[in-house]
């Protein structure tokens, strides 16, 4: 793990990830119940939180996830309208909704199509490909591709006007944004901006 990660990293993915001040490509995905989500559904409360997960076999995931559910009240207090996005199908034995499940969407993102055009995708390399093989766990089957290709975990802060005011992104896909770092900037973002400071011109 620690060798792909390095790959990750060596080759700069990250660099051209879309960051900070561009604008979040819209979409309408189905969650884990069938429902259709959009963005701009998203953006009516405020602020949009979009956290790109691998699937349910993926430990770290489901870490996070849990976590994210368990300050969700806070975060929705702040104006944040919280969705996670996985190339996971969501009614596969090993998956989310069976493993843990949250209240709030998990966002089918079929073939990747949402994280490819944020550019936060990756090859799953082969020493992983044998680490899974190994325990028997089958990514072509959960996400119903084979391309092997998943999202980096990213999370992602979108304000009204679609665009990005945060972006977490990290090549160690065994590191996650803690919730509090994530409560801390929604909490930076509902500060009024402060007011001019008038200086008097000089005679």
């Amino acid at each position: 793990m620690e060798r792909d990660v390095a790959a990750l990293r060596e080759a700069g993915s990250l660099a051209g990830a879309c960051g900070v001040g561009e604008t979040f490509p819209n979409f309408e995905l189905r969650d884990q119940k069938g429902r259709s989500v959009s963005l701009d559904e998203m953006l009516k409360s405020g602020y949009a939180v979009l956290a790109f997960v691998r699937g349910g076999w993926c430990p770290y995931c489901n870490l996070e996830l849990r976590a994210l559910h368990n300050r969700l009240k806070e975060m929705e207090s702040l104006g944040a309208t919280l969705a996670a996005v996985s190339p996971e199908v969501p009614d596969r034995e090993v998956s989310f909704a069976n493993l843990s499940p949250v209240a709030f969407p998990v966002l089918h993102d079929e073939n990747n199509r949402l994280a490819k055009r944020l550019r936060i995708t990756w090859q799953f390399g082969e020493d992983l490909k044998a680490i899974n093989g190994h325990y028997g766990m089958d990514i072509a089957y959960q996400n119903q591709d084979d391309s092997m290709v998943l999202p980096i975990p990213a999370v992602y802060v979108v304000g009204r006007d679609r665009r990005i005011l945060y972006a977490y992104l990290k090549a160690d896909y065994m590191t996650r944004l803690e919730p509090q770092a994530l409560i801390d900037t929604l909490t930076a973002l509902n500060k009024p901006a402060p007011a001019p400071r008038l200086v008097a011109a000089s005679a």
